[in-house]
């Protein structure tokens, strides 16, 4: 649940959100929502080891990576559409 969330938002919400901290945070807030959720959900078994977290711990990662990698791109395409090439005189 987590990892299909960051894969599908991460970039946007990188490309969507002008502030790069304002997105990795929102990105993390919607993360770590979700990760209690999972938690909570598989986690009644007492099936939740070491490799779990570092799953979550790349999970988040990957996320912030998306999130930038969104930010970077929105970045150059506004700076690509603001300055317009210059004419012939």
């Amino acid at each position: 649940m987590v990892q299909l969330a960051a894969l599908l938002l991460g970039f946007p919400a990188g490309y969507l959100i002008r502030n790069q901290r304002l997105a990795l945070v929102a990105m993390g807030v919607v993360l770590t929502a979700l990760l209690v959720a999972q938690t909570i959900a598989v986690g009644h078994d007492d099936r939740i080891d070491a490799i779990y977290w570092v799953i979550q711990a790349v999970t988040y990662a990957v996320a912030a990576g998306l999130v930038v990698w969104g930010h970077h791109a929105s970045a150059n395409r506004r700076a690509a559409t603001q300055h317009p090439v210059a004419t012939r005189r």
